[in-house]
């Protein structure tokens, strides 16, 4: 059993993934405003559960009288159910008619994934510039709180419009260092 940010999985030995409990992908909910940490992490789970490529598109829909339709089916519905049970009620149901993961994955980031992040930009700019240290903080508590903010902060200000891009320009620099 492998636990994947609240969804505990399990792989039987036909590689099948099966999900029990509540089925979420992540700890936290997408509320539209976290759209960009709520998305990377929902990458991260879906890769380690090898159903990333529902979502942006590597694993494509067969026919329908293909006859790896309905496993395929199967696995896009239980991605479809993380993806659900990963978000505030009131964005599933803006989204609860949609077809296949991918639909749901690519409706989501064209409505949040281009968001104005100007003011949250400033929130964290601001929260730094007054970040203190309590006499009751371990400093292993305060640099942690530091770090969360700058990389969430590197998060928003990175060029790139979309999450698929930022991970791509990501691991480029992150390689291109070596």
């Amino acid at each position: 059993m492998k636990t994947t940010g609240g969804a505990i999985v399990s792989h039987e030995s036909s590689n099948k993934l099966t999900s029990q409990e509540n089925n979420k992908l992540t700890s936290f909910a997408l509320t539209g405003r976290n759209y960009l940490p709520w998305a990377r992490a929902v990458t991260i789970a879906l890769r380690g559960c090898s159903k990333l490529g529902y979502v942006n598109g590597e694993i494509a829909k067969p026919n329908a009288n293909d006859s790896n339709f309905l496993d395929w089916e199967t696995h896009d519905n239980n991605v479809m159910t993380w993806l659900f049970n990963s978000m505030d009620l009131s964005i599933y149901e803006i989204f609860t008619y949609s077809e296949t993961a991918r639909d749901l994955w690519t409706t989501l980031k064209e409505m949040y994934g281009h968001v104005d992040t100007s003011s949250r930009i400033f929130e964290i700019q601001q929260e730094l510039v007054n970040i203190v240290q309590t006499p009751n903080q371990s400093f292993t508590e305060h640099y942690g709180n530091i770090k969360r903010k700058w990389d969430e902060l590197q998060q928003y200000r990175h060029p790139a419009t979309t999450v698929d891009e930022y991970a791509n320009v990501k691991n480029k620099t992150k390689y291109s260092n070596c």
